[in-house]
């Protein structure tokens, strides 16, 4: 048990170290759906919060990492992708309720939430 949990200890500190060395991308919340796809115009930045990925093209997987200040804050693995490579891809949940896409590493996140919907995007 001991073992594992500095296994999990290690794993959590690899990755903080990633995020120290990749800057990552910089979000963005949007007033529109255009606005969120140009990553422009709207949009204003969501302060600290940087995005990473890690692309799996034979998988058709993507995870998505955020942190806050150089902490991680949230590991999500999208898996209904299509991946043409690290730069360029679209996921979208099982309910189709969202979609997540990045075009030419620019990255767009639409949400609904009930009868709300967000946008976001990274650059």
């Amino acid at each position: 048990m001991k073992r594992l949990f500095t296994l999990l200890m290690l794993s959590v500190l690899s990755l903080g170290a990633f995020a120290q060395e990749n800057k990552g991308l910089k979000t963005y919340l949007c007033d529109t759906e255009v606005d969120a796809l140009l990553c422009a115009g709207s949009c204003q930045s969501e302060t600290s919060a940087m995005l990473d990925f890690n692309v799996d093209v034979s998988a058709s997987t993507v995870t998505k990492y955020l942190y806050q200040g150089g902490t991680l804050l949230e590991m999500t693995t999208f898996g209904n992708c299509a991946v043409a490579d690290e730069k360029n891809w679209l996921c979208r949940s099982s309910s189709g309720s969202s979609a997540y896409k990045m075009v030419n590493g620019t990255y767009f996140a639409k949400s609904v939430l009930g009868s709300s919907t967000l946008y976001w995007c990274a650059k």
